[in-house]
């Protein structure tokens, strides 16, 4: 299948990040300067800060300048809690590099006096290596050097709210939610894509009440954040079902392996690790393959195709979408198709396929009708490049017109 292709493909492709920073300038001019000349540097703040994309974005700008002979190289510490594992993994790297060590707070937390030991043998004289760190506290070894980074003004988190939605927020409305979301980096990324789905006044309305229902209990008040993480996996039916148009198919899953991991890789998609939610969503594809379990082959395949969207590998997406329809057709499940071929009416359209798009959408609305459906195939309908006899040639066979989209799909990955 082409989601095995993806999966081996992730072994060698570097993480992709957000591409751009909004109101860090400052921070990432002063983090890469510290970098070049301390040994080892801690990146701290709460959790949704940006701590990562920032590292992230300071390494990019080493590894460009030729900064360290040895390399850039980016270890994903994040739930890794044995220094042994984090040993292994760092041992062979080449002196005169600069390892960052992204999300060390499981270690710490787990074996705090082991993994301090860790971390000073590591950035030691006779290592020639340098470190940058990524965790909610600093370390507190000697000679480290600590940037503590604080939420986003608030003028920069509506920057970087009305840049990430395509949802029609006045700045009054906007400046309401950031505050809300107490100008939280990646619970204002989490919120833009929710926009695109539901009105701005009832997404700050719900997570109010979210929010005050735990004023006053006996457990300490959920963060914005937290509550925004939850969504797809610990809310109630009416709100999952919100994320079903990004790709977030809610099946009965079973309790067993794959079914977490599913839920993580979702999880993992919401927070930006892209290839992590690759990796962990191939994996309980191929427990739901060994277990011949097909309503979760579905579901996983979809979340697959949302994922290879967010990386830009757009023609991957359309065909791993004609994967996901053909198993919610082998389980008579209509609206599980709708969404399918829903999305990959967006991918087509995305593609520059406007024919393929308009017949993806057209099945979808026939299968399962929806306003957003029906406007955005009005709007390809019109576009100029389709003739006036379209409409009856996608009536009578839009299957063919769907399959001319995929072969131009597999084309540009060389699979035709």
């Amino acid at each position: 299948m082409l989601v095995d292709d993806a999966r081996e493909a992730a072994v060698y492709r570097l993480r992709r990040f957000s591409d751009r920073l909004v109101g860090r300038e400052r921070e990432l001019e002063a983090l890469v300067r510290t970098v070049r000349v301390q040994r080892l540097v801690t990146c701290a703040g709460a959790e949704g800060v940006g701590k990562s994309a920032l590292a992230l974005a300071a390494a990019d700008r080493l590894a460009s300048a030729g900064t360290f002979p040895g390399g850039v190289w980016l270890v994903a510490a994040r739930n890794v809690a044995s220094t042994e594992v984090l040993s292994r993994a760092t041992s062979k790297l080449p002196r005169g590099s600069l390892l960052l060590l992204d999300g060390l707070d499981a270690a710490l937390a787990a074996h705090h006096e082991a993994t301090l030991v860790w971390l000073s043998r590591l950035v030691g004289p006779q290592s020639e290596r340098q470190v940058l760190v990524t965790a909610l506290a600093p370390a507190r070894l000697e000679g480290e050097r600590v940037l503590e980074l604080t939420p986003l003004p608030e003028s920069e988190a509506r920057r970087l709210l009305l840049g990430r939605t395509e949802a029609d927020l006045e700045a009054d409305e906007a400046g309401a939610l950031v505050r809300l979301l107490e100008n939280n980096p990646r619970a204002i990324v989490l919120t833009a894509a929710l926009l695109s789905r539901l009105p701005g006044a009832v997404l700050r309305r719900n997570l109010e009440g979210t929010l005050l229902k735990s004023v006053g209990g006996d457990t300490l008040a959920p963060s914005p954040l937290t509550v925004l993480l939850g969504i797809g996996d610990d809310q109630p039916g009416s709100v999952r079902r919100l994320m079903i148009g990004a790709g977030f198919a809610e099946e009965e899953l079973e309790e067993g392996g794959p079914g977490r991991k599913l839920r993580l890789a979702r999880r993992l998609l919401t927070q930006g690790w892209y290839d992590d939610a690759l990796d962990t969503a191939c994996e309980a594809l191929a427990l739901w393959q060994e277990a011949d379990y097909l309503p979760g082959k579905a579901a996983t395949t979809l979340l697959l195709a949302r994922i290879a969207e967010v990386q830009g590998e757009l023609a991957r997406a359309a065909l791993v979408l004609e994967e996901a329809a053909t198993a919610y057709r082998l389980l008579n499940d209509e609206e599980g198709v709708a969404a399918a071929r829903g999305h990959q009416g967006r991918v087509f359209t995305l593609l520059e396929l406007p024919e393929a798009a308009a017949a993806a959408l057209w099945e979808a609305d026939t299968l399962h009708s929806s306003r957003r459906r029906a406007a955005c195939f009005a709007e390809l309908a019109a576009h100029p490049e389709l003739g006036g006899e379209f409409l009856d040639d996608l009536k009578k066979d839009a299957s063919r017109l769907r399959r001319q989209g995929l072969a131009a799909a597999r084309l540009q990955l060389d699979l035709a």
